[in-house]
């Protein structure tokens, strides 16, 4: 029942947390994908503006002072692609797939803590507890194993519904996954479900920053303020996505990808990583 409690209260929490941030969760998507639009078009690649290529900018001039405005143009890149998206297909297209969102957060969040309870229990009825932070990395990572294999056919869907109406009309959750069915088999909803395994390094990562630092802000009854608990979770959290976004980037790719084969998403990554380095691989950060 325990278990059961847990893995309740952390769809409700998914929930919760999907239904505000969805917006910038699109931009995100909406920003990555735009590495596989431009593999296909690398014409109309070559003839962007300086201000979607800052990279080419800096081979382009050395000077300080012109390499300091580039700097600053590419962190208003992301601003400037949400204002493109709103003025052309206004505001409801940053809810685009927010249904299969709500449902993928609700299976996700919830597999998650039922997981991450079960296995933390397990762990003490096996006698097997190895001290607090094995203990999380372990129960994390099979958690995370759980749900990543749970969610991926949603997550595809989600991201496939992300970017519908831009290029095929609006469809519904059910149009989508019978066009994926069709045209590129069951197998499809399996994209990117690699590097979603990878990703699995982010909960340990952050439930170990987080245990470590809150352990030491504990005070001498064992508690810790609301207050230390928001500022820990936050840097957990930030170094977390700093280490694991690339991995983020590249699951999206996948995810997203209709028409290319792996090998030709793989050459795709390795001409970004060419022409812009691994900061390439966090776009749709900000």
């Amino acid at each position: 029942m325990d278990v059961l409690v847990h893995g309740i209260s952390g769809s409700i929490s998914g929930l919760t947390a999907i239904s505000v941030w969805y917006p910038l969760e699109i931009l995100r998507m909406r920003e990555q994908i735009v590495i596989l639009e431009n593999s296909s078009n690398s014409e109309e690649q070559g003839k962007e503006s300086n201000l979607s290529n800052p990279s080419k900018l800096k081979e382009e001039s050395t000077k300080y002072f012109e390499n300091l405005k580039i700097f600053f143009i590419s962190k208003m890149n992301s601003v400037k692609f949400a204002s493109e998206i709103i003025s052309k297909e206004g505001i409801s297209s940053l809810y685009n797939g927010m249904s299969s969102a709500l449902v993928g957060s609700v299976i996700s969040s919830g597999l998650y803590f039922l997981a991450y309870k079960y296995f933390k229990d397990l762990l003490v009825d096996k006698n097997f507890t190895k001290g607090i932070v094995i203990d999380s990395m372990i129960t994390s990572f099979l958690a995370s194993c759980c749900t990543a294999i749970g969610s991926n056919p949603i997550w595809v869907l989600n991201a496939r519904m992300s970017k519908s109406k831009k290029e095929t009309g609006s469809v519904s959750n059910l149009q989508m996954i019978q066009q994926i069915v069709k045209e590129e088999g069951i197998g499809a909803f399996f994209k990117g479900l690699i590097p979603s395994l990878f990703l699995t390094a982010n909960p340990v990562i952050n439930f170990i920053i987080y245990e470590l630092l809150r352990i030491r802000l504990l005070d001498t009854k064992g508690n810790i303020s609301a207050v230390n608990i928001i500022i820990i979770s936050i840097i957990s959290k930030l170094i977390t996505t700093l280490v694991t976004y690339p991995m983020l980037t590249i699951k999206t790719l996948f995810q997203s990808n209709e028409n290319k084969t792996n090998p030709e998403i793989f050459e795709i990554l390795k001409k970004l990583f060419k022409d812009e380095g691994v900061k390439g691989f966090y776009k749709g950060k900000i």
